[in-house]
């Protein structure tokens, strides 16, 4: 998996060779996102457009349009001045428009960051139920949310992964 994870940090324009280097504070460009490394998970899709950034984890096998389970990144450009909680609202509303009989609860105080998990029960445009658990992190100027998309109801245990992965997540 480590080979995939460095694809993240490639995908973002850095040196894989710095990818789990600690960056000084004031060398914003140099930072990085590091995602936890995770058994099975392969980049299905990567792309870049100006500093806006998205990559996609699938397991092995599966693809970003069939998937039971993807962690996407993604960075969000100039939206390091909004509050992290407004980002996660918008970001929530936006994905209840899409799928009107969503709901959303906010996540992860208690493990030190602000999430959000947003329940669809069927998705309009993928005839699919989706889970997704969503986190922000700053990348001053900007932002970079990444996300957990789960395509079938999610046990216990499947949130807890979710939520532990989110909370593994840093910036560096």
């Amino acid at each position: 998996m480590r080979r995939e994870t460095i694809a993240a940090f490639v995908a973002l324009g850095l040196p894989a060779a710095s990818a789990f280097a600690q960056s000084p504070p004031d060398k914003v460009a140099d930072r990085q996102v590091a995602l936890p490394a995770e058994d099975g998970l392969v980049v299905g899709h990567q792309a870049r457009q100006g500093r806006a950034v998205l990559v996609e984890l699938v397991p092995r096998g599966e693809t970003v349009r069939r998937f039971t389970r993807m962690v996407t990144l993604q960075t969000l450009p100039g939206l390091a001045r909004i509050p992290e909680a407004d980002v996660l609202a918008r970001f929530a509303a936006r994905y209840r428009e899409g799928c009107p009989r969503a709901a959303s609860e906010a996540f992860g105080r208690e493990n030190g960051f602000e999430g959000v998990r947003i329940d669809c029960p069927l998705h309009p445009r993928t005839g699919r139920m989706e889970t997704v658990f969503a986190r922000l992190l700053a990348l001053d100027p900007d932002r970079a949310m990444v996300q957990i998309t789960l395509t079938q109801v999610p046990q216990p245990a499947d949130a807890r992964w979710a939520r532990d992965y989110l909370g593994r997540v840093a910036v560096r």
